[in-house]
C-alpha cells in the first residue's frame, strides 16, 4: 500500500475497528471512544467500505467477526499500540543513568580556561557522559549541521569594528549568551603599567595575537585616525602565547579579560585607551537540538560552569 493511499484515509479508523473487535458491540465501541452509537455505526460502515468486507455480522444481540476481522485483529492491535507509542512522552532523562558522548567546540584558551570546570559540573550529575573537545574551525557550523559537533562556545565578532567573522554565518545555529569579553591591556610584574594614556599606549612595543598573525587590526584604525601608530614587536597566534611573551618582557598586549582571568600567569592589567565594544560569548547548537532533554541538560551544565570558573577568579 502506497503512501499516498494512506494520505486519504483516516487513520482513526484502525482505532475504531480496535475498539470494535474488543467489545463486539457498536454501542461499547462507542461507549470507549466517546463518541455516539450512531457515529460509531457510520464509522462501521466507512471500515466497511475501505476492506471490501462486512468484518461484523448480527448474531442475536451481538456482533461476531467475520474470518477477515479476526485476521486484522492482530495487525490492527499492533497498529494502534505503534502509533500510541509515537505520541508517548519520553521517558524522564536521567542523567544518572546517560551513557555515550557528547562533543564540544571551544578556542585553545577558552578549553583551557573552561575545561575542567565544564567537565567537574557535568560529572557531578552524569558520571558515565564521556567528553569530546575539538578545536572550532570554519568548518565548525558544517560540522554542527552534520551531527559531529553538539555545542560551542565562541565569540560574535560582529561587535568589533571592522572584523570580519571569517565568512562563518552563524544565522542557522540558536546563540545563547553566556558572558561578555572585555578586552585589558596587560604588562608584566616585572614592567607593570596601571595606566596608559593614548601616546604611551602607540609608543611601547606591543605583542598581538591573531590567526593569521598579520600584526595589525581595529586598534591600528583607530590610532591611525589619532595620528598614531604602535610598533608590534611581535605577533603569535593565540592569545596564550601573547601572555606568556608579556609575562617574560617588557611587551603588552590588549587581551581578553576572561582570558587573563583564567591564565596561571601573573600579569597586570590596565583599561585600553582604545574604545573596545564587549564581545559576547555565544553557546551555539543546531536547532534541531533545542528540545532535546539531554543536549538542555548539558547546554545548562556548561554555561553554569563558565560563569562559576569566570566569578571565582
Amino acid at each position: 500500500m502506497s503512501v499516498m493511499y494512506l494520505a486519504g484515509l483516516d487513520l482513526n479508523l484502525l482505532l475504531a475497528l480496535d475498539r470494535l473487535i474488543a467489545h463486539r458491540s457498536v454501542t461499547e465501541a462507542a461507549r470507549a471512544l466517546g463518541v455516539t452509537q450512531p457515529a460509531m455505526s457510520r464509522t462501521l460502515g466507512r471500515l466497511r467500505d475501505a476492506l471490501d468486507d462486512p468484518l461484523f455480522v448480527r448474531e442475536g444481540r451481538a456482533l461476531v467477526p467475520t474470518p477477515r476481522a479476526l485476521a486484522l485483529a492482530p495487525k490492527v492491535t499492533a497498529a494502534v499500540r505503534a502509533a500510541a507509542a509515537v505520541f508517548e512522552p519520553d521517558a524522564p532523562f536521567d542523567p544518572v543513568a546517560e551513557r555515550g558522548s557528547f562533543t564540544l567546540g571551544m578556542g585553545e584558551e577558552t578549553q583551557r580556561a573552561f575545561a575542567p570546570a565544564i567537565v567537574a559540573r557535568l560529572w557531578a550529575d552524569a558520571p558515565g557522559l564521556d567528553l569530546r573537545f575539538r578545536p572550532l574551525s570554519v568548518r565548525s557550523v558544517e560540522e554542527s549541521r552534520r551531527g559531529e559537533l553538539d555545542l560551542a562556545l565562541g565569540p560574535d565578532l560582529s561587535a568589533l569594528p571592522r572584523v570580519a567573522s571569517g565568512g562563518v554565518d552563524l544565522s542557522e545555529l540558536v546563540q545563547r549568551p553566556v558572558y561578555e569579553r572585555r578586552f585589558v591591556v596587560v604588562s608584566s610584574p616585572a614592567h607593570p603599567r596601571r595606566r596608559l594614556g593614548l601616546k604611551t599606549f602607540a609608543r611601547l612595543p606591543h605583542v598581538v595575537a591573531g590567526p593569521d598573525s598579520s600584526g595589525r587590526g581595529f586598534i591600528d584604525d583607530y590610532l591611525e585616525g589619532h595620528d598614531l601608530a604602535r610598533r608590534v614587536a611581535a605577533a603569535v597566534t593565540t592569545f596564550d602565547a601573547a601572555a606568556a611573551l608579556v609575562a617574560e618582557s617588557a611587551l603588552i598586549a590588549t587581551l581578553p579579560d576572561d582570558v587573563v582571568r583564567t591564565s596561571p600567569r601573573r600579569l597586570v592589567t590596565a583599561p585600553p585607551p582604545v574604545p573596545i565594544p564587549p564581545v559576547p560569548m555565544l553557546l551555539l547548537w543546531h536547532p534541531r537540538d533545542t528540545t532535546d532533554a539531554r543536549h538542555r541538560f548539558v547546554r545548562e551544565r556548561v554555561a553554569e560552569a563558565i560563569q562559576s570558573a569566570l566569578g571565582a577568579r
